[in-house]
């Protein structure tokens, strides 16, 4: 179990956008340039229903360590000083990332690895793991099975299953996951380019419906300028 480290955030300025993601700007070190020209918006994929995830909106805190069962935070390597910071909900990342062109897949997956509907069987015909958005599920096996049910999970990867980098000054600057019984595989680290994650999850024997582990928040740090968090997953294309 990794425990939380606690942060002391000096006080922030506000930043208005959409209703779902929240954006908070750190005023530590030196003002950045005004000189400064942001780089152009590239369009952004509509998510699958049509609609196009929401842009960041007001935030009323400067994000924290990840609470519960993980953070990834370290005292050694703090969030960048002056950069935008993006508090991105676990299903606003995935929806863009998948657009963009990021695999979500357990191992072992068939067919498309988009994590819209992503399984892996055990067994031809028994469906054992499924990513369906930013859920994990692992099921479990029948009491006459001799094995419990486990499989590692793979999220943000490229084509090949390897961890998919975001875009050039991007940054992971923070990342939450709940759920039950489940491990980390591969975790990333505060300043981390790629948000790739892996997990193996146990859905156990015997009755019961399944296991489940969900990527509640992503943390993204941003170049200095930027506006928008959907950019940072543009590498993807």
């Amino acid at each position: 179990m990794i425990r939380p480290l606690s942060l002391v955030f000096l006080p922030i300025s506000l930043a208005l956008a959409g209703p779902e993601s929240s954006q908070v700007r750190l005023p530590l070190g030196p003002p950045a340039s005004a000189d400064a020209t942001p780089a152009p918006t590239p369009a952004i994929p509509p998510a699958q229903d049509g609609t196009t995830p929401a842009a960041p909106a007001t935030a009323t805190h400067a994000p924290q360590s990840a609470t519960g069962e993980v953070t990834v935070k370290s005292a050694d390597n703090p969030l960048p000083a002056q950069r935008p910071i993006f508090k991105v909900s676990g299903g606003d990342a995935w929806a863009v990332a998948s657009a963009l062109g990021y695999k979500f897949t357990p191992s072992g997956a068939s067919g498309s690895r988009d994590g819209r509907n992503t399984i892996a069987q055990m067994h031809p015909g028994v469906t054992t793991s499924l990513i369906k958005g930013p859920r994990m599920y692992q099921m479990r096996t029948p009491p006459t099975w001799s094995v419990a049910s486990r499989n590692s999970f793979h999220m943000f990867c490229d084509n090949a299953g390897r961890p998919a980098p975001l875009a050039p000054g991007w940054q992971v600057g923070d990342l939450q996951i709940s759920g039950e019984n489940w491990r980390w595989l591969t975790k990333p680290q505060t300043g981390s380019q790629s948000p790739y994650f892996s997990i193996e999850i146990t859905g156990g024997q015997g009755n019961g419906a399944y296991s489940a582990a969900a990527l509640s928040q992503i943390v993204l740090v941003g170049p200095p300028g930027a506006k928008d968090w959907r950019l940072a997953f543009m590498a993807g294309r």
